[in-house]
C-alpha cells in the first residue's frame, strides 16, 4: 500500500493530511512552521518519480551503467542532459564571481 504524502498543486508541494500522521514529518513542521515546505520540496524533489526532471537519477544510472552495462534511462540523453546543467552550473558561479554577488570588499 502506497501513502501519498505530497501533492502539488500549481507548482508548489503541498503535505497532505499522512504528514500529520507521522511523528518525524510533524516534528518538522512544528519546529520549522516557516520553512517545512522547504524540507519537504527537498525530498519530494530526491524521490521524484520522474526522471526526466530528477538529475540525481541520471548520475546513479550512468555509475551504474558504468558497472553493470545496465541502465533504467538513456545514457545518450543523461550525459547530455548533465552536461548542460554543469556548463549552466559553470557560467552561473562564473557571472556570480565577476559580479563579486554578496562579496564583502
Amino acid at each position: 500500500m502506497t501513502i501519498k504524502l505530497f501533492d502539488i498543486e500549481n507548482g508548489i508541494v503541498i503535505p497532505t493530511e499522512h504528514c500529520y500522521t507521522l511523528s518525524t514529518l510533524k516534528d518538522l513542521m512544528d519546529k520549522y512552521p516557516d520553512d517545512y515546505l522547504k524540507v519537504y520540496q527537498y525530498l519530494f524533489y530526491m524521490t521524484c518519480p520522474n526522471p526526466d526532471l530528477n538529475p540525481f537519477f541520471y548520475m546513479i544510472d550512468g555509475f551504474r551503467y558504468s558497472f553493470l552495462e545496465e541502465s533504467d534511462g538513456s545514457i545518450t540523453v543523461g550525459l547530455v542532459y548533465l552536461s548542460i546543467l554543469s556548463f549552466l552550473m559553470f557560467m552561473l558561479a562564473y557571472i556570480l564571481y565577476k559580479k563579486g554577488y554578496k562579496i564583502k570588499s
